[in-house]
């Protein structure tokens, strides 16, 4: 007998397409904690490649809708942490999309975010480049992720002209690893620390 093929919609951040995907297995979790679920492995219909997803125990696989019913797991979909300003999350929301896909494309977005994150910080300057050395001189990022901002930029340029060079697919991971560096240093890591201190302060009331 044939087993049943069962299909949700869902993103696929291997080739950053929303896709068909077929549920090749399924496992039941409960530990008494948030991660309580079904799990299910589904393959993405474009690419072919595995995607681990997670919904509320109480849903079928079969009444699932893919994204609005279901968690990506695995590989992770690249989302930033909810403290990073809108502006700036929309902008590389765009980006992961379109990772695995078009390199000069992915470039171009990831400078765009950039321009986001120098304008959220509301720093002076005419050009990207004036943007990011000011961003460094008052000390909002340190001497490496000027550098890295830097060539991210760099980078974004070659994928905004139509020219004979452009970027290579091996350098995507690096630009989005190099991005979310800075996002983590300008947003996410105060944002720990503050909420580190408010944590102690509560702690000290208590006592």
């Amino acid at each position: 007998m044939s087993r049943e093929i069962i299909n949700v919609i869902g993103y696929c951040s291997h080739c950053g397409n929303t896709t068909p995907q077929t549920v090749e297995g399924t496992l039941y979790y409960q530990g008494g904690d948030k991660d309580d679920g079904l799990y299910f492995l589904a393959r993405c219909g474009t690419c072919q490649k595995g995607l681990l997803r997670r919904t509320e125990c109480n849903r079928m696989i079969a009444g699932l809708r893919g994204n609005e019913d279901s968690e990506l797991i695995w590989p992770a979909s690249g989302d930033l942490h909810n403290c990073v300003p809108d502006k700036v999350r929309k902008c590389y929301e765009e980006a992961i999309k379109i990772k695995n896909l078009a390199p000069n494309a992915f470039a171009n977005q990831i400078r765009r975010s950039l321009e986001a994150v120098c304008k959220e910080q509301s720093v002076p300057g005419n050009s990207l480049k004036q943007c990011l050395d000011n961003l460094a001189s008052s000390g909002v990022i340190p001497p490496v992720q000027a550098e890295m901002s830097d060539l991210l930029r760099l980078l974004g340029n070659i994928g905004s002209h139509a020219a004979d060079e452009e970027v290579d697919p091996k350098y995507v991971t690096v630009l989005d690893e190099f991005f979310r560096a800075i996002i983590e240093y300008v947003y996410v890591a105060p944002h720990r620390i503050t909420e580190f201190k408010e944590s102690l302060d509560r702690a000290k009331r208590a006592t």
